[in-house]
């Protein structure tokens, strides 16, 4: 990365001087970002992302709770078609329960420490890339107003900053007869638990699992 290249991505994708852009330095590395700066790859810009972040581009990504360096620029693709696409044909936003509905958050088996979307069913975008070799060369650090439009107030929930990994999410719970409550969530083996609880006043706590 350069000045210049820098320089480029703030004219062509129109990122306002509140949002501070800089260069790596000596031994800094993508995962470690200096604190109250975050990581972001060129690639990402060229798959649609947009400083400041939409308000919903930065709920969904502290909804993830990765940080954004560790999202394959593939996934930022199917999101942004996926949201394009729902408010054209329903004229709203969709919702962390649709995404989660259409998109299962996956590691990558090659890429230590990088995610990726999985499609649950059908195929929900064509032409993506299937090779992206050099993206990760190009990276950079940001701060300021990069999350949110400046004199906006602060989100109920920040984007990841720093390098995590991910251990099981609950994915939904559904409410079941008798004060039952059924936990679904995907542990870091990537198999699908059953948390099955309930009402403290009725009975004990029991777990189930499915592989």
């Amino acid at each position: 990365m350069t000045h210049d290249l820098l320089d480029r991505i703030r004219r062509e994708y129109e990122v306002p001087r509140d949002v501070i852009f800089a260069l790596p330095q000596g031994d800094d590395c993508p995962s470690r970002p200096p604190r109250g700066w975050v990581t972001l790859y060129w690639e990402m810009f060229k798959n649609g992302l947009r400083l400041p972040l939409h308000p919903f581009v930065q709920r969904w990504m502290a909804f993830l709770g990765i940080a954004p360096h560790q999202m394959n620029p593939n996934l930022l693709r199917k999101v942004f078609s996926m949201f394009v696409l729902w408010k054209k044909h329903h004229n709203i936003e969709p919702s962390m329960n649709i995404l989660r509905c259409c998109f299962g958050l996956r590691k990558s088996p090659k890429q230590a420490g990088f995610f990726y979307l999985q499609v649950l069913q059908g195929k929900l975008v064509e032409n993506n890339p299937t090779s992206q070799k050099s993206w990760k060369d190009h990276w950079f650090f940001s701060t300021g107003c990069w999350e949110v439009v400046a004199g906006v107030g602060k989100p109920s929930a920040l984007v990841a900053r720093r390098f995590r990994e991910k251990g099981g999410m609950v994915t939904f719970v559904v409410l079941g007869p008798a004060g039952f409550f059924f936990f679904f969530f995907f542990g870091a083996d990537s198999v699908l638990y059953v948390l099955v609880a309930v009402d403290w006043e009725r009975g004990e706590l029991s777990e189930d699992e499915e592989g």
